[in-house]
């Protein structure tokens, strides 16, 4: 193997004249050769990882080269084709005194400073994701407070102050105001979807036509607020706790049953709809 680095000559040579090939198997020796001497070294480099008890596996022109330690003084070495298909499969045995103490002296030095650099990859890979982590939670934090910002905006400060207090009152005039822009006397006068309401698309609360939605939407921007804050959900609240199915059913238009705007759905429900939990979808 002319042109090689002394290590490799005398690696190369020391452990293809003790190798034991295994049963059944060709000799590995020609085709570590051909893998050119750069390549010689990552192959040496795993069977020295080997000798100190690590397997490794690693793809060189082709080639993909598995190294596993077996006993105190052996390694076992496969190597395979681009098809997955063995190409040999032998035993080496060779122990650490075996080799000039030079050798084995550089053997060690490579073996302490892979290892080195292997735990200094893992700890930047560490800190890397520490601190990916890091921002992905100031990130997220920032964009709760300003959620939250947006969502208490326009609340009165007495609201926000006491809302155990309010929350009842606020959801009490909520439900009045549905209940008003909702109120239809026949099917034609239904038309605005609530939206936000639910969280299936046709599952949101349908009004009037023409209704002013403007006290609606501002009592029940209240409400969310006062219930982002408060540790209990009044009863005159359970609504905005309750979920509906996150589906949307096929509707051809809208109803006025019982004088309150209903979707047209084309096909029977088995499950009503009612309003979707703020909780449930983050508004809190």
């Amino acid at each position: 193997m002319p042109g090689f680095s002394s290590m490799l000559v005398l690696m190369v040579t020391a452990i293809f004249l003790n190798a034991a090939p295994a049963r059944g198997s060709s000799n590995c020796q020609a085709h570590v050769e051909e893998l050119g001497k750069e390549n010689v070294g990552a192959v040496l480099g795993a069977i020295s990882g080997a000798m100190y008890g690590g397997s490794k596996t690693i793809i060189v022109n082709g080639y993909t080269v598995s190294v596993s330690p077996k006993g105190k003084c052996s390694v076992d070495l496969r190597m395979e084709d681009a098809g997955k298909s063995l190409v040999c499969s032998e035993t080496l045995t060779l122990c650490m005194e075996d080799l000039p103490r030079e050798e084995a002296d550089r053997l060690r030095q490579r073996h302490d400073q892979e290892e080195l650099e292997r735990k200094e990859r893992l700890l930047q890979l560490e800190e890397e994701s520490k601190a990916h982590m890091e921002v992905h939670n100031r990130e997220k934090e920032v964009a709760r407070e300003e959620h939250q910002k947006q969502l208490l905006e326009g609340v009165p400060r007495e609201y926000l102050e006491n809302p155990g207090r309010y929350l009842p009152i606020i959801c009490n005039d909520y439900h009045v105001e549905l209940k008003n822009v909702s109120s239809c006397q026949k099917d034609s006068d239904c038309g605005q979807i609530l939206a936000g309401t639910s969280c299936g698309c046709t599952r949101d609360l349908v009004a009037r036509k023409n209704a002013d939605l403007a006290k609606f939407l501002e009592l029940r921007k209240s409400s969310l607020a006062l219930l982002s804050i408060s540790s209990t959900i009044p009863d005159a609240c359970s609504d905005f706790a309750r979920t509906s199915p996150c589906d949307c059913p096929e509707a051809n238009g809208f109803l006025c049953v019982d004088s309150e705007c209903k979707w047209n759905y084309i096909t029977k429900m088995t499950m009503p709809g009612a309003p979707e939990s703020p909780f449930d979808r983050g508004e809190h």
